[in-house]
């Protein structure tokens, strides 16, 4: 079946074939670009070479929290645990409840496949 990122290339209202790649937005540019690496090694050494460490760290901090979110972590553990704001997490939180989340759905699947 098709990947996450083909499904979310078609959902996210984006037309990326009427497009040539210089009049493409650079956001899109990049979620083609981060699209096609299906290697987790690749992947880890594209994400060193394009962000810093600091800007890594806080995205896996997001991601965690979502995690975490989903598993039925209180806020305010989540809070203490990883050092992040309560309006982060209150963030993440609506992601969550809001329909046709596509976070949520990638929790769902890893959820699934434990």
């Amino acid at each position: 079946g098709p990947g996450i990122c083909d499904r979310l290339m078609r959902n996210d209202g984006s037309d990326f074939s009427c497009a040539r790649a210089g009049e493409m937005k650079a956001t899109d540019r990049l979620v083609r670009i981060l699209c096609s690496i299906d290697d987790p090694r690749t992947m880890k050494k594209f994400m060193k070479e394009v962000f810093s460490p600091s800007e890594i760290e806080d995205i896996s901090k997001r991601w965690k929290v979502m995690e975490m979110l989903k598993r039925g972590f209180p806020q305010r553990t989540i809070a203490s645990k990883l050092g992040v704001s309560l309006c982060k997490i209150t963030r993440g939180s609506k992601v969550l409840k809001t329909g046709g989340s596509v976070s949520k759905r990638i929790l769902d699947e890893q959820t699934a496949k434990r």
